[in-house]
């Protein structure tokens, strides 16, 4: 028996046992889609719920662009010095170069997470923030916990030497868990599908292209809107004003609203207003693949298509609501973060200084001195971040699991019509 997409993932999320779940999944004002939608922005509401709580430092003044995030130069020397050192250590790299996968996926939709910013679109900047965060953090993890300085016996100076296997034991870390996923999501398409997806929605809600003609012979209006298949432009240097303006706003409202300011939907017949015998003024050429109807001069409810609700629900939700509980249950801020890449970046220039054999023995001493701080903070930061990340990944988990829970009826009717526009993820 062939099980459609929408079947299968209603049977996954949705609690068909209960009673009122089942009649709301059976309700004909409901569809499949519709439905799905309302469980993709319920969860997502729950991760924005908590997202206020974390501290992100300067991730959000960068907009988007992960290049100007404060240290991001130190945090890729850290990371290619890591490699480094593993590589000395004949280990398997694959570890290293997936933060660096991530840092180049994120680097490479610079222009969709951009556009986030400039057009206030909340879901990407969540991702982009998120993602950003657990890059750092994992970067700082792997330097605190499998990075040791050990001292020489003999010149009384320290060198860089891997844990090995704390290192391999990294894979089991859930922010290095969520980068593979991010990588996983990115190489399939998953990600750019979910960006996709949520820009067109809003494209969609608020700027959907309406044309208007009037036959003067019978005051007919004629809308036409634009086909969901067609590109949808990128707004990123555009204006608000310049994307819709206030006069199509008004036109958009006077043409669907009934002669009473009363909504009428997309399906049904709008009278003119002000025209002898109340001529009907017949909404023409809807598109197919333009979900929802048009009340009160916008959509009133914005639905994805599959392919879109599974990337959400599939891939980005997950990984998003995983580094959300990490971060909230978590105490090592971000300034945390980058102040142990700059303590490992300078006892890497103290070992280089010390290599140099022109250095006189006063130098050299001095140099073994602040090694010797560095050593003593680095190993201190160790211990914090091994119990910080074990408790709070606990934590995470345990929280992820309650959200697991197959939904009910009560989980997602604040989301369906009419209200469903108001709480979605733009």
């Amino acid at each position: 028996m062939f099980i459609s997409d929408s079947e299968r993932l209603i049977r996954e999320y949705f609690d068909i046992a209960d009673e009122r779940t089942r009649k709301l999944i059976l309700s004909e004002d409901t569809n499949d889609t519709q439905l799905l939608t309302a469980l993709t922005n319920a969860l997502y509401d729950k991760i924005v719920d908590n997202v206020d709580k974390i501290d992100f430092g300067s991730i959000p003044r960068s907009r988007g662009d992960i290049t100007k995030v404060e240290g991001f130069e130190n945090t890729v020397e850290c990371i290619n010095i890591i490699r480094k050192i593993v590589v000395e250590y004949n280990q398997d790299t694959k570890i290293v170069d997936n933060v660096l996968g991530a840092i180049d996926n994120v680097k490479s939709r610079k222009t969709q997470f951009m556009k986030g910013y400039a057009t206030n679109t909340e879901f990407p900047m969540v991702l982009y923030n998120l993602i950003v965060l657990a890059i750092e953090q994992t970067v700082s993890f792997l330097i605190a916990t499998t990075i040791q300085f050990i001292k020489d016996p003999e010149t009384g100076s320290f060198s860089a030497a891997l844990d090995k296997i704390a290192y391999n034991n990294t894979r089991d870390n859930l922010l290095y868990e969520q980068l593979e996923k991010f990588n996983l999501g990115c190489s399939t398409g998953q990600i750019d599908t979910a960006l996709s997806e949520v820009y067109k929605a809003k494209v969609r809600r608020e700027s959907v292209e309406i044309m208007k003609s009037v036959d003067t012979d019978n005051d007919q209006v004629t809308i036409t809107i634009k086909n969901d298949d067609e590109e949808v432009p990128d707004t990123t240097d555009q204006k608000p004003e310049e994307l819709f303006g206030s006069d199509d706003v008004e036109d958009t409202t006077q043409a669907v609203n009934g002669c009473d300011g009363t909504p009428t939907g997309i399906t049904q017949p709008v009278n003119g207003c002000g025209n002898p015998g109340n001529t009907p003024m017949g909404v023409t050429d809807v598109q197919e693949g333009i979900v929802g109807s048009i009340v009160s001069g916008g959509i009133s409810i914005i639905t994805y298509t599959i392919m879109g609700i599974k990337a959400l629900l599939g891939c980005v939700i997950p990984l998003l609501r995983s580094i959300t509980y990490f971060a909230i249950h978590s105490r090592v801020k971000i300034s945390d973060a980058l102040a142990i890449q700059a303590q490992f970046l300078e006892a890497n220039a103290n070992q280089l200084k010390y290599s140099d054999d022109s250095m006189d023995e006063d130098r050299k001493k001095k140099v073994i001195a602040k090694q010797l701080k560095i050593a003593e903070k680095l190993r201190a930061w160790s211990n914090k971040l091994a119990i910080d990340h074990k408790k709070a990944q606990k934590e995470a988990e345990r929280d992820t699991e309650e959200d697991k829970r197959k939904s009910k009826a009560e989980d997602v009717e604040d989301q369906l019509p009419d209200d469903m526009n108001s709480d979605d993820i733009f």
